[in-house]
């Protein structure tokens, strides 16, 4: 999925001016201009239309507005929204939490984490048991070569 689109920096005029910016103020109010992280003038300025936010800003406004991560994420994010309440998923009957999504964040993560630890692990074995194998037959190879030299004395003294 390319997200390219969210991270666009260039100043755009939105597809309907200042709509999304104008429905995000009307239905959050003072919080808006904290909510996007611009000064109040900023705001009204948007607002009026002497100037433009970014097209992030845009898309940020309208999933604060709507809940509709499909507006940013695309169709595939259709049918799960953010409320107040968390994330909806069709076919929940009630909304994730902040906190449960923090907590099956962190088990996913940490579950991945050890996954990971276990591949490298698994990888370091792996080098390890072909060195041992190495160090053996370099062992068993000065084995017989000392074997065969106290040989050699034995017949030269003996």
């Amino acid at each position: 999925m390319d997200f390219a689109f969210i991270m666009q920096t260039s100043r755009v005029k939105p597809r309907f001016p200042n709509a999304d910016i104008t429905a995000m103020v009307d239905k959050i109010g003072h919080r808006t201009a904290a909510l996007l992280d611009v000064s109040p003038a900023t705001l009204r300025a948007w607002i009026r239309g002497t100037s433009h936010p970014s097209a992030a800003t845009c898309h940020l406004a309208r999933l604060l507005t709507t809940g509709d991560l499909s507006e940013i994420l695309g169709t595939d994010w259709r049918e799960i929204s953010i409320t107040p309440a968390g994330l909806l998923l069709p076919g929940w009957k009630r909304p994730f939490t902040p906190a449960e999504l923090h907590a099956h964040f962190y088990a996913h993560a940490f579950r991945y984490r050890l996954e990971w630890e276990c591949k490298q692990l698994a990888q370091q074995l792996a080098q390890e048991q072909n060195r041992n194998e190495i160090l053996e037959n370099r062992l068993a190879e000065l084995s017989w070569t000392l074997g065969e030299s106290r040989k050699r004395d034995r017949a030269l003294t003996g």
